[in-house]
Order: structure tokens, then sequence, then C-alpha cells
């Protein structure tokens, strides 16, 4: 069987790539359980929550993400799946327990900086359409976590100065201090709102004409893609280009499936 284990599946790009990752296995007939220390995946795949160790046999082939063990897992193969750069640096765990690294773009493993066996599989996309937006003129969206590596200050900066008059602002909030000195003091309700966590992706587009993203580092452009589905004008800083890489759903199920050898 295989088992994506991780350290965190709430709200997040690497936990929507690892849920769409999961729901495709599992329609591919390939038996595959995410289990992550979260509930927000619970219900949007085959998944189980990490309430202590998780079992494994000789036969599993383990897919762990932001998880360093010392040793080995008792496992037929143990992956290495990487979303992150700066939060994750692999070269300060060992990676050498691991039989391969996967990685989501060029660009990230270049950044990683790590002599060993790897691949490149890019995350699957929600399936997400362009629809007519359900708005009264045009409004701009910022997506994503709100912390300084997102720099959502600085992309309600942006479309404020471009003249947006309706702000909408989407998103967890993992950092307070960020929080209240930076995005507080520009929520009036009005002009700049704060509309939560939407599930719903598509729902979420329809309400936006525009998105402003203003990452430090990413790597991978989840954002920049899913505007690109839903026909919404993207905005960003210019680098989203050199860390997106797209593929068909079936071509990365192919990849995986060749690096797991099942």
């Amino acid at each position: 069987m295989v088992k994506i284990l991780s350290g965190f599946s709430g709200m997040g790009g690497s936990t929507v790539a690892f849920i769409n990752l999961t729901n495709a296995f599992n329609d591919a007939g390939i038996e595959i359980c995410y289990y992550g220390p979260n509930d927000w995946h619970m219900d949007k795949c085959r998944g189980e929550k990490i309430t202590g160790p998780i079992n494994t046999t000789p036969d599993d082939i383990l897919i762990m993400h932001i998880i360093a063990p010392a040793e080995r897992p008792n496992a037929k193969k143990v992956i290495l799946s990487c979303h992150e750069q700066h939060m994750f640096p692999i070269n300060k765990i060992n990676y050498k327990i691991f039989d391969k690294i996967h990685y989501v773009s060029e660009h990230q493993k270049i950044w990683q900086n790590i002599d060993h066996p790897s691949f490149i599989a890019p995350n699957i996309l929600d399936d997400l359409l362009p629809n007519s937006k359900i708005t009264d003129g045009p409004v701009a969206g910022i997506i994503g976590s709100i912390d300084p590596n997102k720099q959502t200050h600085i992309s309600v900066a942006r479309a404020l100065k471009d003249g947006f008059q309706k702000i909408l602002i989407f998103g967890t909030r993992p950092d307070k201090k960020y929080l209240e000195e930076k995005i507080i003091p520009l929520v009036d309700g009005h002009r700049v709102q704060y509309k939560g966590v939407f599930g719903n992706k598509q729902a979420m587009y329809d309400m936006i004409t525009d998105v402003y993203h203003s990452s430090v580092h990413e790597s991978w452009g989840y954002i920049s893609e899913e505007c690109r589905l839903t026909g919404t004008k993207f905005h960003g800083l210019g680098g989203e280009k050199r860390t997106t890489f797209i593929l068909p759903k079936h071509e990365i199920i192919d990849i995986w499936k060749r690096e797991l050898e099942i």
C-alpha cells in the first residue's frame, strides 16, 4: 500500500497537492491513504489522522513530507516529497535514508542543492472552470496564508494603488504578530475585507476578477495556474514562470508510478 505521511495536513498548498494526488491514485486503482496530524484533509480524500506512530510493513511504499526520521522506516520504498524551500531545507536532515527526493519544480531542486537521487513531478490542479464573475465591477483577491512570506500587505497595497474599490482577502492566519501589525490596520470591512477560508475554490474565484500575489518564495505556482483556469487576471511579481511546471494529470500519475515502481 502507498502511504503519504505528512507533518502538516491543515489548509495549504502542500495539503491540496496530497489530497489531489491521493484521489488521482485511488481513481487509477492504486491503493493509497493520506495520513496527517490535522483534520482539514480528512473529508476530502481517503485520509487518516496521525495520533501516534503509524504502522508500516515491508511491503508499504511511503511518501513522507516535512517528517525527518533519524533512521529509514521499515518499508519497501521511502520517498521524501518536498514542497518547500526555506521552510524545510533538506541539508538540515538525514536525507540519505530516503530512496529518492521528489521536487515540484526544477527551480526548487536547484535551490535545495542536494546531491541525492531525485525526480520532479508537478502538483495536480483542482478541476476549476472559467465561469462568469459574480461581481458588480472589478474585485481584487488576495489568496493564501496571511504571513510575511506571502507579503499579503504588499498585495493589498498594490491593489489599492491600482484603484480597486473592493479587495477581498482569503486565507488562514498563522502569524498573529504579522496579522495584527500589517493586515488588521488595512481591513476596513468595506474597501478591504477579510473573507476567511473558502473550501470551495470555484466559488472563491467566481467572486473576484483579479488576483494580486506577492510571495517572496514559492516552490510551485498554484495561484497563477488557478487564475489561468478560472479566467482571473493574475498580478504577480514576475517569478511565477520560472517556478511553475504544468503537466496533465495522467502524465503526473505516470511519473509517480514509474518512480514508485508500481
